[in-house]
């Protein structure tokens, strides 16, 4: 066998197993120590749970799924185009970047009662959250990236007479791009815990919404079913971000 093949079906066979590593210790605690129903319901009651929900559950999941894959791209759209503006207008980042830091600083959860003050429990205001939460980190990585360049560029694009201020979009933009994997994939880590809260908080349908009104009757049994899927919609978004990532930066091969 092909010993690529090979490690690759290995990775495979590791990854399931680490999966379902989670459902034995689930099942064992709950066999082995009797523990009720209302402090952990079983994983039959949990499966159950999908066809008792009415939305359906595939309806919540797919709510959050939306707000966090606009809201996720509005940001990183947002946060790459601040850091690129910065770069080229160097008077205007000097000027702005001390507000940027400080709103950076700033727990994106903390400003949550903002927003729903300004814009109550519409989807304008969930999706601010997001942008908010995470268009900021990704400007200053964006902008030390592009500050962050190699001397043989200077040297190039001064034998150009191009300013380091006004680089051109065929520089700045790939450069940028080529650096911010890990901080995309933080940043959508950070949206799904915003959209969530956000739910929590205010909302008629997605997954926090669940959550919210399962624990005001006790379901713990519906709280473990959007706690799974908020899981799976995390994993999915995160391999995603990945494998998108890899295929926008396509002349980087080595791994972000």
């Amino acid at each position: 066998m092909n010993p690529k093949l090979k490690e690759k079906l290995a990775n495979i066979a590791l990854s399931l197993m680490g999966s379902v590593l989670l459902l034995v210790l689930w099942i064992s605690l709950k066999v082995g120590l009797h523990i009720p129903d209302r402090y952990l319901p079983s994983p039959s009651a949990v499966l159950h749970a999908i066809g008792d929900l009415e939305p359906s559950f595939w309806y919540h999941c797919a709510v959050t799924a939306t707000r966090l894959v606009i809201g996720s791209i509005l940001g990183i759209a947002i946060g790459i185009a601040i850091g690129i503006l910065f770069s080229w207008q160097r008077t205007l980042g000097r000027f702005l970047l001390p507000s940027v830091l400080s709103m950076r600083a700033i727990p994106p959860v903390a400003a949550i009662p903002f927003f729903l003050l300004w814009f109550g429990f519409s989807e304008t205001g969930k999706l601010v959250i997001i942008v908010f939460g995470i268009a900021f980190n990704i400007a200053v990585a964006t902008l030390q990236a592009i500050n962050s360049m190699p001397e043989r560029y200077r040297i190039l694009f001064k034998s150009f007479n191009i300013p380091e201020g006004a680089l051109p979009i065929s520089y700045s933009l790939p450069v940028a791009l080529e650096t911010l994997g890990p901080t995309v994939r933080f940043s959508v880590a950070t949206a799904v815990g915003l959209v969530v809260v956000a739910e929590l908080l205010g909302s008629q349908a997605g997954l926090g919404y669940l959550i919210q009104t399962s624990r005001s009757t006790f379901a713990m049994h519906t709280i473990f079913l959007a706690t799974f899927g908020l899981a799976a919609i995390a994993s999915i978004a995160d391999w995603a971000s990945q494998r998108l990532w890899r295929i926008i930066v396509f002349w980087k091969t080595s791994d972000q």
